[in-house]
């Protein structure tokens, strides 16, 4: 494996020191040796013995190995200061793969000069605080092409819509309620936009953020420490439901509330402290342990041997369930195949397509019944200049946000998801409730003059 200059540095250094202390002519012919084999590392050994310049190591090109022999210098350092600054985040580092891979705070952490965005200077060092899905794709470049792929990537534009994105208009709610509610919100799970101050660091009306369509300053998208918790980073975390649950939760997208009651999650619930967490990726094998998917079994095919897994986790998604009025997404019958694939491991063909075709029809239900008929009288008020213009205004305009945004994503999840209670209660019986008093409010709003 190609070293790094840094690292070779060091250790030509001690190799020399221990020449000087103590001559040995076949030390001398090696060192000699080596010399001529290459010229540019007999350079670096001339140079050892010097103070080494740890601004002008931040300048080199990242590192492209996934491990290395040893921890750099650098990172050494790091460790030696922050062990008694932030000992919690050391030990958990201490605990992670990258540990063992001999990837430490530097590698991660490090800028290539003052002038990146959100670099300064550290104690001799050049670093960003906000590590984003770019810097980690110098050693997992594939699951970062794979989550730049996903709907995670662009979480923000679904509450701030951007120009050049798919939504550029900003969500009226989020604009209502203003950042200083949001940003500890909304923002908390789909991400800020990080402003850099003039020292160089994160402002504080942007950061801490760990939003999984978090907008970097160098221009990424994403975080992906939210799912990978910093600074261990384990694997087994990012397997568990209780990670997707962090953001999948609560009136208005309760898929982890929903999955608890569906029969999978009563098999997790119930045998899921003997399953495998921990297995490498690759060959973690859901079936032999756990008989039931999590969240990333359906979502990234994660767990299945005969299946690659993936980070893009819109790859197998079809439906737009989110959406006021449901609708398919590009290349879906694609993505449902690929969905009824991850089903065919465990349930027959029959029952893998009766099951969605039960929930399409739950589908049509909603559109014809529920969403329509007042999303039409709606239009209506609009186009006679009887809605109020300035949104969320009024007690019936939040009513109808929540009559799709809350209660007809409850009755479609539940119905994609074995969440009968959700799927019945929690949302085609408050849609039949609530479309009785949206419309006779309408109504009353049509008649005045």
């Amino acid at each position: 494996m190609k070293l790094r200059n840094f690292d070779f540095t060091i250790r030509q250094k001690k190799m020399i020191k221990t020449d000087i202390s103590r001559p040995d002519p076949v030390f001398i012919t090696m060192i000699l040796i080596l010399a001529l084999a290459n010229s540019t590392r007999a350079n670096q050994t001339i140079q050892a013995t010097k103070k080494i310049d740890p601004v002008a190591l931040s300048m080199e090109a990242p590192a492209k190995e996934r491990s290395f022999k040893t921890l750099s210098n650098e990172s050494k350092a790091c460790i030696e200061c922050h062990k008694e600054i932030t000992p919690g985040i050391v030990n958990d580092w201490q605990q992670s793969e990258h540990a063992k891979q001999n990837v430490g705070c530097y590698e991660c952490h490090r800028s290539q000069n003052i002038n990146d965005p959100g670099a300064f200077k550290h104690n001799g060092f050049i670093i960003h605080v906000v590590v984003s899905p770019k810097d980690c794709s110098a050693c997992h470049p594939r699951e970062t092409k794979e989550f730049e792929e996903s709907r995670h990537a662009v979480a923000r534009q679904f509450i701030a819509g951007m120009p050049g994105l798919e939504v550029t208009r900003e969500n009226t709610l989020f604009a209502t309620m203003g950042d200083k509610i949001t940003i500890r919100g909304c923002q908390a799970c789909h991400g800020t936009v990080v402003n850099i101050g003039k020292d160089g660091k994160p402002t504080p009306d942007t950061w801490p953020n760990q939003g999984i369509g978090r907008i970097n300053p160098d221009g990424s998208f994403g975080s992906c420490t939210a799912c990978h918790t910093r600074h261990r980073f384990s694997i087994a975390e990012a397997r568990k439901p209780e990670t997707c649950a962090n953001c999948h939760i609560g009136p208005d997208h309760p898929q982890y509330e929903i999955y608890m009651e569906s029969k999978h999650g009563n098999i997790y619930a119930t045998r899921g402290a003997h399953w495998d967490w921990n297995a490498p990726a690759g060959k973690w094998d859901i079936l032999k342990t756990g008989v039931a998917p999590v969240c990333v079994t359906c979502h990234m095919d994660a767990g299945l041997p005969d299946m690659r897994t993936t980070h893009n986790l819109s790859a197998n998604l079809s439906w737009a369930l989110q959406a006021p009025l449901t609708y398919h997404y590009p290349d879906w019958q694609a993505k449902q195949a690929k969905m009824e694939e991850v089903c065919y491991h465990c349930h027959s063909t029959v029952w893998t397509q009766n099951y969605f075709k039960q929930a399409d029809t739950t589908l049509t239900v909603y559109e014809d019944r529920y969403y329509k008929p007042v999303f039409d009288m709606k239009q209506k008020l609009v186009a006679e200049g009887k809605w109020p213009k300035t949104p969320f205004s009024t007690p019936v305009q939040f009513k109808f946000f929540e009559y799709w945004h809350h209660e007809g994503r409850r009755a479609r999840f539940g119905a994609f998801m074995q969440g009968p209670d959700y799927e019945l209660w929690h949302g085609f019986y408050e849609l039949e409730l609530d479309k009785i008093e949206l419309l006779n409010q309408m109504q009353h709003m049509e008649e005045k003059k």
